[in-house]
């Protein structure tokens, strides 16, 4: 439901593990994120044009039906004041691992996507009406995935219509935007718990972009390195950005710094984002605030 409210006064602001602020309200937009294990949150004021608020729900999805999915999701609303209010945009990432990209001269329309989606993850349990398309035309390419249809619905039964991606899709445009001013060939790296993805851009085009899976801090080593060194890429000259789940004192940073010259972490704006809010909980959840 679009509504457009006018608030006064101020509304008290709450973000994981800091301190609450207030900040007026207008019309607020909200991104949602549905991890495997929860759900994240963030609260967009566009007349302060800043994220006011990030939240964190654990969540275990697993083996349940729509109704206890219906029921866990609003729990989690309900918990949330800033959470129940009406929002004039909502957007929402499914962050799984059932996706692939097809280069669009490749795509030959919804039909076909379990063709192509069968070489990267198991299609025995998946419908074809299931399957969904983000086409990013800027790379030419579609990306086929299945989302999380039961939080979907739990979502659309609370909040009514929205517009909704696959999170590797925000992801792509996100380093879209961060290569266009910068030099012919560059490695991006997200990080979260478990996984992260690695994308290289060449010559102004999506080069590589895979998703892996990781237990240790070699996993995580071998994977880049490994990728590094089939792609030949110059570890002396080509720079790599890091964002995510990242501590640049963490130990897997250091490594990977080890090897690879020039590395960074990807900056975010401050005035961007509330004072005082926390800077891993914004990199933790990077993807979703650069959403809006």
């Amino acid at each position: 439901m679009n509504l457009l409210i006018m608030v006064t006064g101020q509304l008290l602001m709450m973000q994981k593990s800091q301190n609450n602020k207030q900040l007026e309200t207008y019309f607020k937009e909200l991104s949602i994120q549905i991890n495997l294990d929860g759900l994240s949150f963030c609260v967009f004021n566009p007349v302060l044009t800043c994220v006011e608020s990030i939240y964190n729900f654990p969540v275990n999805f697993s083996y349940k039906t729509q109704e206890e999915i219906n029921e866990q999701v609003e729990r989690v609303i309900q918990s949330e004041e800033d959470l129940r209010q009406d929002f004039t945009t909502i957007r929402v990432l499914h962050n799984t691992s059932l996706f692939a990209l097809i280069p669009q001269s490749l795509y030959g329309g919804k039909d076909e996507m379990l063709d192509y989606l069968k070489y990267s993850i198991d299609i025995n349990n998946v419908a074809p009406e299931t399957v969904e398309i983000d086409k990013i035309l800027s790379v030419e390419t579609v990306n086929a995935y299945v989302p999380n249809i039961l939080v979907n619905n739990a979502l659309l039964s609370y909040y009514g219509r929205f517009d909704y991606q696959h999170f590797a899709t925000s992801l792509l445009k996100m380093f879209l935007k961060h290569y266009s001013s910068h030099a012919l060939e560059v490695m991006y790296i997200y990080a979260e718990v478990g996984s992260f993805y690695f994308v290289v851009f060449r010559n102004k085009k999506l080069y590589y972009f895979n998703r892996f899976s990781y237990e240790t801090i070699e996993d995580f080593l071998y994977y880049i390195l490994f990728s590094i060194e089939q792609l030949d890429i110059d570890t002396e000259q080509v720079p790599i950005y890091i964002t995510g789940e990242v501590d640049p004192t963490a130990l897997f940073y250091s490594k990977v710094k080890y090897y690879v010259r020039h590395i960074y972490l990807i900056k975010y704006h401050k005035q961007h984002f509330a004072a005082g809010m926390d800077e891993q909980l914004i990199r933790r959840n990077f993807v979703l605030a650069q959403s809006f």
